[in-house]
């Protein structure tokens, strides 16, 4: 009962407060997620007069909540009544449902209250027309902020706006219009205009093939009346690959952009490096899809690394890098204060063909240690594309500027330290190397074979050493010590920083310092003597 009256006794606004958090949890790539939060607000409304009372005189709370599909009418209309005068955060699920059971008065509250939206979150179900959004984007929207529009199907949908009012994107009046999110879906800009636009994105999650996407890269530039106040820009797997080089006939200046999202195929994302026009500081996040549906060539591999390359910003210097190597992605990452470039390649659907093993060629680059390793012919193709791709990063000045190292070698994805040796060769003034996974590192025998010489990371002063248990594996730690050992004949490495988990400190709890030197002495016995060892606590 003392829980209750206190509850009771929290002010109004503090109550408010409390009841937004629990129905402003937008999820609009969701379907159906307004329906739960709008019985939620229902069922407070029910708890007592005074959280009614609190509920009902805050319209805010009831702007969240209105769903169409499945609601009844006097619940929907309440909304409405409830939420007025503040815009609308309106999410329709269209599917058979809502064309089967229509409902006259419904229909008409939507359509009396359209220029009332604010937040509009359209979902089309697989095998509908989706006649009701292709009304609402063609109806003029005074207020609303926010559109996503999702279809949900084996093949992307052409929106033709054509018999809906003047065919236009919002009867080409949405004046405060922030963010246009399309989901497999294209939407013709037909010269649209929204001098508010921040955020746009296009993203086909229903593609295999890229030649199946419905948008052309040439239209893109269609969009430039409400490109130039743009901040983020997402284009995934967005357009179908032009038969011709564009890239040079078609400019897009976007001055104010800060965040760039691609996944396309080589082609394309060459031609959009070309094409887009954009701040040097801006943060840029690319992903090079490799053929599908064919053998991958050296060629190929090649063009991923140049694609990649060519959205490298010229004179930025990157402090930090990363490099993780799974066995269905590969990433390098680079960081200069807040600015981030990261660099994907998908290597979900690679088929190589059989060649000679890589064995041979690391031979030739005199690493005999390797000789009896059973590389396949796609550990050679990975090769040549970071071999391509630290090349390219060598002459552009990246790799020759990074001090800090983070690495991760997945288990499934073995040779990873071999591939990605060009890459930490050109990386001549590193001064620390940690690892993500310290078992997937430092646990890996390829790790310290292939970086035994000295011309590899010869500035090298710390590797920092993740600890998440109490114990460090028995291969990484006999791993790590073979390692240290070899550097000693060559750039001795002075220090091994050993960065504890906040889980772990929290676990031995007043006992910390203590079990952690015990700890770092059982596992660091086996180091060289003239190493210094130290420990912090990582960040969360």
């Amino acid at each position: 009962m003392p829980a209750v009256l206190s509850i009771l006794l929290l002010p109004p606004e503090v109550l408010s407060v409390i009841f937004y958090w629990t129905v402003c949890d937008l999820q609009p790539h969701v379907p159906h997620s307004v329906r739960s939060q709008a019985y939620d607000l229902l069922s407070i409304s029910h708890t007592s007069r005074y959280f009614r009372r609190v509920a009902l005189d805050d319209p805010l709370l009831w702007s969240f909540v209105p769903f169409m599909t499945g609601c009844h009418e006097d619940f929907f209309a309440a909304i409405l009544r409830r939420a007025s005068p503040i815009p609308l955060h309106l999410q329709i699920v269209e599917n058979a449902q809502l064309h089967q059971r229509p409902n006259n008065r419904t229909w008409s509250l939507l359509v009396r209250n359209r220029s009332n939206i604010g937040f509009l979150s359209l979902h089309v179900a697989h095998g509908v027309s989706g006649c009701l959004a292709k009304w609402l984007l063609s109806t003029r929207a005074p207020e609303l902020r926010e559109c996503v529009v999702m279809f949900h199907g084996a093949q992307p949908v052409s929106l033709n706006l054509q018999n809906f009012n003047n065919g236009c994107v919002f009867d080409n009046y949405a004046p405060v219009l922030k963010t246009l999110d399309l989901v497999n879906c294209h939407l013709p800009p037909n010269h649209a205009r929204f001098p508010q636009l921040s955020t746009f994105s296009i993203r086909n999650t229903c593609i295999v093939d890229p030649t199946e996407s419905l948008a052309r890269l040439e239209d893109l530039h269609l969009w430039k009346p409400s490109f130039s106040g743009l901040r983020s820009l997402v284009l995934f797997t967005a357009f179908a690959t032009p038969p011709i080089d564009i890239s040079n006939r078609v400019a897009l200046e976007l001055p104010l952009l800060s965040s760039l999202m691609v996944i396309a195929n080589a082609t394309v994302c060459h031609q959009l490096a070309n094409m887009l026009r954009f701040p040097s500081n801006c943060d840029r996040i690319i992903t090079v899809q490799l053929p599908r549906g064919r053998k991958s060539t050296r060629r190929d591999a090649e063009e991923a690394a140049m694609a990649a390359a060519s959205f490298i910003p010229k004179g930025i210097v990157y402090s930090r890098s990363w490099i993780v190597m799974h066995p269905k992605l590969h990433t390098i990452r680079f960081m200069k204060e807040t600015q981030l470039i990261v660099m994907k390649f998908d290597l979900a659907h690679l088929e190589v063909m059989r060649g000679p093993p890589l064995v041979l060629h690391l031979m030739r680059s005199n690493l005999p240690a390797l000789a009896s390793s059973p590389f396949l012919s796609r550990d050679l193709f990975l090769g040549n594309i970071w071999r391509k791709m630290a090349e390219l990063l060598s002459d552009a000045g990246v790799l020759e500027m990074v001090t800090s190292l983070n690495l991760d070698f997945h288990p499934l994805d073995p040779y990873g330290p071999v591939t990605a040796y060009p890459l930490m060769y050109g990386m001549q003034n590193v001064l620390s190397i940690g690892a993500l996974e310290s078992t997937h590192v430092w646990a890996n025998p390829l790790f310290s074979w292939t970086l035994v010489s000295g011309d590899v990371f010869p500035k090298l002063q710390t590797i920092v050493v993740r600890l998440q248990e109490e114990e460090l594996d028995m291969s990484a730690r006999k791993c790590l010590s073979t390692y240290l050992f070899n550097r000693q004949l060559v750039h001795p490495i002075p220090k091994v920083l050993f960065s504890v988990a906040p889980a772990l400190r929290q676990q031995l709890g007043y006992a910390f310092p203590d079990a952690i030197r015990i700890c770092l002495r059982q596992i660091t016995q086996d180091f060289p003597k003239s190493i210094m060892i130290d420990w912090i606590v990582a960040a969360n």
